[in-house]
């Protein structure tokens, strides 16, 4: 991949991620074998075989520091959550397939005496072989790091609504809501890190 940052302003940050990956685990990608050689039409190929047509734009948004002297904002496609997350990861995964997913989203960090604190809102845009069939999915969630406290403490709630695409006056046309409620915690205690998440 490639990954290009800039400053627009000394305020005002961008980035944008080109990645190109066809030649998963098990397939032969967009090269012509039968052919015996690797050359790669670069545009035009039939069946989305030629670079162009398996270059993905991964990340492309730009991040403002202290928006309104508050928080930062961070406005465009990219990647939340950490890798091992239970709950909600976009970005890069543990898969044979290199998935990569993401979204496009406002997200919003900002801060207070006792704690930090991310909001999102955003829809969903799987870039990998998770796809949701143009399904239209919107996400949204706050979560919190509670500090000076013994013990971390980072409590969130997120929801996620996929639209439903039945006929208007059927059940299927009734949206699916689905909400989580839950914290993380972690201490120190013998020299080592104990966390546990709960979630509901």
């Amino acid at each position: 991949w490639i990954e290009m940052n800039w400053d627009l302003l000394d305020d005002v940050h961008a980035v944008v991620m080109l990645r190109k990956n066809d030649r998963t685990w098990g397939t032969t990608g967009g090269q012509d074998l039968g052919a015996q050689t690797n050359n790669q039409t670069l545009i035009g190929a039939t069946g989305g075989t030629d670079v162009a047509g398996n270059v993905d734009v991964q990340l492309a948004n730009f991040k403002i520091d202290k928006m309104f002297g508050k928080f930062d904002a961070t406005i465009g496609r990219q990647f939340y959550g950490n890798p091992g997350d239970l709950i909600v990861h976009y970005g890069f995964k543990p898969s044979y397939g290199m998935t990569v997913t993401a979204i496009d989203a406002f997200r919003f960090d900002g801060s207070c005496p006792w704690a930090d604190w991310t909001g999102i809102a955003a829809r969903h845009n799987d870039l990998g072989t998770l796809g949701t069939n143009g399904v239209a999915i919107d996400f949204q969630g706050i979560e919190s790091n509670v500090r000076d406290l013994p013990v971390k403490i980072n409590p969130f709630i997120y929801r996620r609504v996929t639209h439903a695409t039945g006929a208007i006056g059927t059940a299927a046309v009734k949206n699916d809501n689905l909400w989580v409620y839950g914290a993380r915690f972690g201490a120190k205690a013998m020299g080592a890190w104990i966390n546990a998440d709960i979630a509901l």
